[in-house]
């Protein structure tokens, strides 16, 4: 099974992390690895060498202009329902990294069967076992009424489907089923829901 590990996001953590994903997840999994970040944030690290692919995009100071500049419909009603639950401070940029992976890349992870898509800062303390791709997998815990978004891994035939959150929460529907305590997992869950995934 050809499988692909992308890091996505501010690459936090540092080489102690990073080498816990290149030795317990990317090698067991003998998967390659992308990486979706600025080009900046990575220049002198391990993960511009170890990377088989750049996801590289223009960093914004103000990421609702990527909104303004891609969307038009409901994104700015829905994000002003999660000013104070998290999707204002670090929801919209995540959301915005997964379309444009989306808009940009989707065709590179389509050649694989499995995507592993996860943060930078997350530490694997253990060898990852190949999980089989007939279903989706993610992790149990940090879910705050919804479902963690810090690791997922899934058929890469859904790739368009999972990353196309920032459609979801631009549609109409979307904005018809805000969860109560909007914040990144709550919402995460509705989108997955939505997909009947």
């Amino acid at each position: 099974m050809k499988r692909l590990v992308v890091l996505a996001g501010l690459p936090r953590g540092g080489e102690y992390t990073w080498n816990s994903i290149y030795s317990n997840l990317q090698q067991p999994l003998n998967a390659d690895l992308a990486i979706a970040t600025s080009k900046e944030n990575v220049i002198n690290t391990t993960l511009y060498e170890k990377s088989k692919y750049k996801f590289f995009f223009n960093e914004y100071d103000d990421w609702f202009k990527y909104y303004e500049k891609n969307f038009q419909g409901n994104w700015k009603a829905y994000f002003d329902k999660g000013k104070e639950t998290g999707l204002t401070t670090s929801g919209y940029i995540h959301f915005a990294i997964k379309d444009i992976i989306k808009k940009n890349y989707l065709e590179i992870l389509k050649r694989y069967d499995q995507i592993v898509y996860t943060r930078f800062d997350q530490f694997f303390i253990y060898p990852q076992d190949p999980l089989e791709n007939n279903s989706i997998w993610i992790s149990e815990g940090e879910d705050y009424k919804g479902v963690n978004d810090r690791i997922i891994f899934f058929p890469s035939k859904y790739s368009e489907e999972i990353l196309g959150i920032c459609d979801y929460i631009n549609s109409p529907k979307g904005l018809d089923e805000i969860p109560n305590f909007p914040n990144c997992e709550s919402v995460y869950l509705k989108h997955m829901e939505h997909l009947n995934l």
